[in-house]
C-alpha cells in the first residue's frame, strides 16, 4: 500500500494453474484465451463487488460510492494473464454520502459513519445543497470553534483507500474471496471451451 493507491492483482494461483495443465494435454492453444478471459470476467465486476463489499461491512457509505473509488487498471490479455483492480488516491467521501444524515438544528447533524460505532452528532453543522447536492457543512475558525462570520467546510467522512490501509485483513479477506471466484471462472471457462469443442 503507497501513497499512489492500493492494488488486488487478479491472478491464478497453483490450484487453478493444475487444472489449466489438465486442460493443455486437450487443447493447448486455448490456455492462453481461456485464461485472460476468466481473469478479465472476475476482475469486473465480481472482483470489484466483493472489494466494495468488504469496505462496507466497516463503513456506512452507500455502495454506489464505494464502487466509484475502485477501478480496474489492467485488463488481461492472452500474453498477460493477470489483472489489476486500483483504489487510486481520491478526495474522502462527503458525510452526506453516508446512512441517512439527519439535521437535528440547532443542536447539529446526527450522522453515522462506522458499522460497528454509534451514530454522532455533530454540533453546530447543518445540511445544505451546494450545486444541487446536499452537503454536511460547518463554519470553522482557523484555531478552532465555529463563526458564522467564516466561509463553510464540507464535512468529509474516512476514504475507501484509507479503510483498507487501516484494516490490513479486509484485503487479505477480499484476496482470498477474489481467488475462490477466480477458481470458480477458470472451471466455467474450461468446460465452455470443452463443450464448443464436441459440437
Amino acid at each position: 500500500m503507497s501513497r499512489a493507491g492500493i492494488g488486488f492483482d487478479i491472478q491464478i494461483n497453483p490450484a487453478q494453474e493444475r487444472a489449466l495443465l489438465r486442460f493443455s494435454r486437450q487443447m493447448p492453444k486455448q490456455i492462453p484465451r481461456v485464461l485472460s478471459r476468466a481473469v478479465n470476467r472476475t476482475a469486473s465486476p465480481t472482483a470489484i463487488k466483493m472489494i466494495a463489499d468488504e469496505v462496507g461491512q466497516e463503513i456506512l457509505l452507500k455502495k454506489g460510492s464505494i464502487k466509484k473509488r475502485i477501478r480496474l487498471q489492467r485488463r488481461a490479455t492472452p500474453s498477460e494473464p493477470s489483472a489489476m483492480i486500483a483504489i487510486p488516491p481520491a478526495k474522502s467521501p462527503s458525510l452526506a454520502s453516508f446512512r441517512r444524515p439527519k439535521d437535528i438544528h440547532p443542536r447539529g447533524v446526527r450522522v453515522q459513519v462506522r458499522a460497528n460505532e454509534p451514530t454522532q452528532v455533530l454540533r453546530h453543522a447543518f445540511i445544505r445543497s451546494l450545486n444541487g447536492v446536499p452537503q454536511i457543512l460547518t463554519r470553522e475558525m482557523p484555531g478552532g470553534g465555529i463563526s458564522p462570520r467564516y466561509p463553510i467546510t464540507v464535512k468529509r467522512g474516512p476514504s475507501v483507500r484509507g479503510v483498507f490501509a487501516n484494516e490490513p485483513g479486509l484485503a487479505q479477506r477480499a484476496l482470498r474471496n477474489i481467488s475462490a471466484a477466480l477458481g470458480r471462472r477458470v472451471s466455467h471457462e474450461i468446460n465452455f471451451e470443452l463443450s464448443r469443442s464436441v459440437r
